[in-house]
């Protein structure tokens, strides 16, 4: 995963595909998370913030996800686009496959 420098990499179709790829990936996901969100529940903050602000983060991705479970209702069995920084990405993957009738399919295969 390389998601330093990924704007510098665009300049070609190839090069934009592979960045893509590499910014979809389930790493670049996780290191999202942890940069912005996880690395601050190891921070003493004053009122316990980090975790506040945590737990405001979990609820917000499980009101998206409720959102995105209602719209697919719309047409039962049918297929779903979801498009979400990737930080979002590691909560919206667990909760979306704790939903019957919903698969999760990684964007890696469909960016092959």
């Amino acid at each position: 995963m390389r998601l330093s420098g990924a704007a510098e990499r665009l300049t070609t179709p190839g090069q934009l595909m592979e960045t893509y790829r590499d910014l979809n990936s389930p790493d670049a996901g996780r290191t999202d998370a942890d940069l912005q969100w996880l690395i601050m529940l190891d921070r003493p903050s004053d009122g316990n913030i980090a975790r506040v602000r945590m737990g405001e983060w979990e609820a917000r991705n499980l009101r998206q996800v409720a959102h995105i479970r209602e719209a697919s209702l719309e047409a039962p069995g049918g297929r779903v686009l979801v498009i979400v920084g990737s930080a979002h990405k590691p909560w919206f993957d667990a909760y979306l496959g704790m939903m019957t009738d919903m698969e999760v399919v990684d964007a890696q295969a469909v960016l092959r």
